[in-house]
């Protein structure tokens, strides 16, 4: 191990430790602590705040983040509301995931714009810590609405469009937002598809210039509906917390509503007993969800050409000419 190395690893050690000091020293400063705790606390804070800041390996940075979300006072907040702003896409993720179990309402603002980082992993930290905080519908329907249409290609160029019709629940879970979440993440796979010149329509109206393509032969579509049949939650010999998702999707030529093809797939996501938290249940219910819909890309994306070519346009009719009587 050379310098810089041993150097790195004490550090990752002190902010180890720190975090074990952050456990037993959690308290709020606030009026009515002795002022030797709200010394204790404040020294904490402003250690890990200089970790977070100021030191050069991001591994430090993020378990100074994750240490600051043990402690219990509101100066913490804006220490990692400043966070979201690190160079390191991991450090960001953390600061998000350390606002999300401190449940502060007011890094709202800041973990809404984190939705529009670059990187998926921080936008999908910031979509947890969002769906732990906001406990309005309305507003965690809003977290995971996608867009009526999404595409990179003039609609006059279209040639393959996705309709996602509905997304239902039946797994028995009450989560209020699951077949929103369940959308959003369809949407993605889809997206993850990388089919040439395509559309994804999330509303029951596809636009007039598409639907006419569609109606002339000159794109292909596809229509789909699924079901959530489950979502089991269980300790695996009581070492490992587990989340199994199964999910059903029907894929439909469009605008025919014939089905061209259906699909099922099961998926696990799971952590282990000394890292459990209960705050971490939305996020792996999300994972398995989404590691069941992984398959539909993949096969999607190599069935795409046998299902386009049963979707061709439609031979009219031909008119029965009339014999002309002869006279």
């Amino acid at each position: 191990m050379d310098i810089e190395e041993g150097a790195t690893a004490v550090k990752a050690r002190i902010a180890a430790s720190l975090a074990v000091l952050v456990v037993v020293v959690s308290g709020t400063a606030l009026a009515g602590d002795s002022k030797e705790e709200v010394e204790k606390v404040t020294e904490r804070i402003e250690m890990l705040e200089d970790l977070l800041k100021l030191d050069g390996d991001f591994r430090v940075r993020v378990q100074a983040a994750f240490s600051l979300s043990k402690i219990k006072d509101p100066r913490v907040v804006k220490i990692l509301i400043k966070g979201l702003k690190d160079k390191h896409p991991t450090v960001r993720a953390a600061c998000a995931s350390a606002l999300g179990k401190i449940g502060a309402e007011e890094a709202v603002p800041a973990l809404e714009k984190a939705l529009k980082d670059p990187i998926d992993s921080v936008q999908d930290a910031a979509r947890s810590a969002l769906t732990l905080i906001m406990k309005d519908p309305k507003k965690l329907a809003a977290l995971n609405a996608v867009p009526d249409v999404i595409t990179d290609v003039p609609f006059h160029k279209v040639k393959a469009v996705f309709v996602v019709g509905p997304l239902k629940n039946k797994s028995g879970s009450t989560r209020k937002d699951l077949e929103d979440v369940f959308k959003r993440l369809m949407v993605e796979r889809l997206m993850d598809t990388k089919i040439d010149n395509a559309m994804i329509v999330t509303v029951k109206e596809v636009p007039p210039v598409v639907e006419s393509r569609l109606k002339s032969g000159k794109a292909k579509g596809f229509y789909f509906t699924g079901t959530l049949v489950k979502l089991n939650k269980e300790w695996e010999e009581k070492k490992r917390f587990v989340v199994n998702a199964t999910i059903s999707i029907a894929c439909m030529r469009y605008p025919e509503q014939v089905l061209a093809m259906t699909m099922s797939a099961s998926a696990s996501s799971s952590v282990l007993k000394v890292s459990y938290k209960k705050s971490m249940v939305p996020k792996l219910e999300e994972d398995a969800i989404e590691g069941a819909l992984a398959s539909l890309s993949t096969t999607l994306k190599k069935n795409y050409p046998k299902l386009a070519s049963l979707g061709g346009k439609s031979t009219p009719k031909k008119k029965k000419k009339k014999k002309k009587k002869k006279k």
